[in-house]
């Protein structure tokens, strides 16, 4: 019997949050990583916000469909700050000429590797 393959994180955000909050949600954190790979550092709302040159509100709408397509307690900022710590900012970062690309690289992300209480 062939292995069965951990679930990504791209998987796992449009499993929790249906088709259209899972694709804003992994817009949002392809976004995240994409600039907080080019500062160096994980961003706070405010720092995404003046990054992408976007409103507030449109910051935390983003961010309020990522909470929706997690797992029932399980943080978006751990998400992000693990996603960061994996290095994925580094190579969002480098894919960032193309948006698809990025979002594609959280497909390549096991669940597994973010050690989160699933």
């Amino acid at each position: 019997m062939p292995k069965r393959r951990e679930p990504t994180v791209l998987q796992m955000l449009f499993a929790f949050g249906g088709p259209v909050k899972g694709y804003k949600a992994n817009l949002y954190v392809a976004r995240w990583l994409v600039a907080s790979g080019a500062v160096g550092h994980p961003l706070n709302l405010a720092a995404y916000c003046e990054w992408w040159k976007c409103s507030e509100s449109t910051a935390l709408r983003e961010r309020i469909a990522l909470r929706a397509s997690l797992p029932p307690g399980v943080d978006a900022d751990e998400v992000l700050g693990r996603l960061f710590a994996l290095g994925e900012a580094k190579r969002a970062v480098i894919r960032s000429g193309n948006q698809g690309a990025v979002i594609a690289g959280l497909g390549a992300v096991p669940v597994g590797k973010l050690n989160l209480p699933l």
